[in-house]
C-alpha cells in the first residue's frame, strides 16, 4: 500500500519520499523472498536464487536506512543552503545498490571458489538462506551492526543539534524534526527487530523468534502508518482520486457588476473634484485682487493736505 501510494502521488517523490519508498521496495522483497524460500525445495537453483535475493535486499534496507540519517543529518547541518535533489538522490542510489551488491558478490564468490570453507553462505542448503554461522556473521550481522551503530550516532548528533539551535531555528524546523523522530523510531524498530533474531539464532532460546517474527512483519505496517496515513496524504489522494483542487471562490456577476460601477464612479469623481477646485480657485484669487485694489483706490481720491 505505501509503494502504490507514493507511486501515484507525485507530489511525495522529493528527495526523503524517494529514499523512503527505495526502503519500502527492499523491506517488501526482501520479506516476500524470506517467505517464498519456506515453499521451494532445499538445494535447488530456486532456493539458491531466493536465499541471494533475500540477502540482498534485506542489506539494501538497512543500507537505505543508513541513507535516510546521513540525509537527515545533512539537512540540518545545511545552514538554508539548497541542495540538488537530484544529484544528491543520485549518490544515495549508488550508496543503497552498490553497498549490498558488493557484500553478496563477495560472498557468492567465496562460495564459488572456496564452497567447503567455513566463510562460504552455502546459499541454498539446506535453508534457502544463509547457512553457516560464520558467513552470516561475516556477510550479514557484521554489516548490519555497523549500520545500525551509525544510525544512532548520526541520529543523536542530530537531535543534539536541534536542542542547541534558538527557538526560532526550531519552529521553522519543526515538520523537519517532526520527520526526524519518525526516521528515529524506525531505525528503533529495524534495529529491535534483528535484536531479538541475531539473539534467537546464538542463543539458541525460542521465545526470541516470536518478537523477531512480529517485528519483522510489522516493520512494512509502521512504515505505512507513520508515513502514507496522514491528512496530508489522504487529502493529495482524495485530490488525484476525484480530479478536483481546493479553489477560491469566483466571484458571480453581481460582485462583477458592482465592482465595475465603483471603478467607474472613482474614475469619475476626480474630473468632478477638479472642476470644483478650479472654480473655487478663480472665485478666491479674484476676491483677492479685488481686496487688494480697493485701497489703491481710496488712497488716489482723497486730497492731499495742503
Amino acid at each position: 500500500m505505501h509503494v502504490a501510494v507514493y507511486a501515484a502521488l507525485p507530489q511525495l517523490r522529493n528527495r526523503p519520499g524517494k529514499i523512503l519508498l527505495c526502503l519500502s521496495i527492499s523491506v517488501l522483497v526482501a520479506q516476500g523472498s524470506f517467505l517464498a524460500g519456506s515453499e521451494w525445495t532445499q538445494g535447488t537453483r530456486l532456493c539458491f536464487g531466493t536465499a541471494v535475493t533475500s540477502h540482498l535486499f534485506h542489506l539494501a534496507a538497512f543500507f537505505w536506512m543508513n541513507a535516510l540519517a546521513i540525509d537527515v543529518h545533512r539537512t540540518f547541518r545545511s545552514s538554508g543552503r539548497p541542495r540538488s535533489d537530484s544529484s544528491a538522490f543520485l549518490k544515495y542510489s549508488l550508496y543503497g545498490s552498490v553497498g549490498p551488491a558488493v557484500i553478496v558478490l563477495t560472498a557468492g564468490l567465496v562460495e564459488y571458489f572456496q564452497p567447503t570453507s567455513q566463510w562460504s553462505p552455502s546459499y541454498g542448503t539446506p535453508f534457502c538462506w544463509i547457512n553457516r554461522p560464520w558467513a552470516l556473521g561475516t556477510y550479514f550481522i557484521v554489516p548490519v551492526f555497523l549500520l545500525l551503530l551509525v544510525n544512532a550516532v548520526l541520529f543523536g548528533l542530530t537531535a543534539a543539534s536541534i536542542h542547541m539551535t534558538d527557538k526560532q531555528v526550531q519552529l521553522a524546523r519543526k515538520e523537519q524534526q517532526q520527520r526526524l523522530y519518525l526516521y528515529a523510531k524506525l531505525a528503533v524498530v529495524f534495529g529491535l527487530t534483528w535484536v531479538f533474531g541475531f539473539a534467537a539464532a546464538f542463543t539458541n532460546i525460542q521465545w526470541m523468534w516470536y518478537p523477531f517474527i512480529i517485528f519483522c512483519g510489522l516493520q512494512g505496517a509502521f512504515i505505512f502508518v507513520s508515513f502514507t496515513c496522514k491528512r496530508s496524504v489522504s487529502r493529495l489522494l482524495k485530490e488525484a482520486i476525484t480530479g478536483r483542487k481546493a479553489r477560491g471562490r469566483r466571484p458571480d456577476s453581481s460582485n462583477l457588476a458592482s465592482t465595475r460601477t465603483s471603478m467607474l464612479t472613482s474614475s469619475t469623481t476626480p474630473t468632478s473634484s477638479i472642476r470644483g477646485s478650479s472654480k473655487k480657485d478663480a472665485r478666491l484669487s479674484t476676491t483677492i485682487q479685488s481686496r487688494e485694489v480697493t485701497p489703491l483706490i481710496k488712497r488716489s481720491s482723497v486730497p492731499a493736505a495742503v
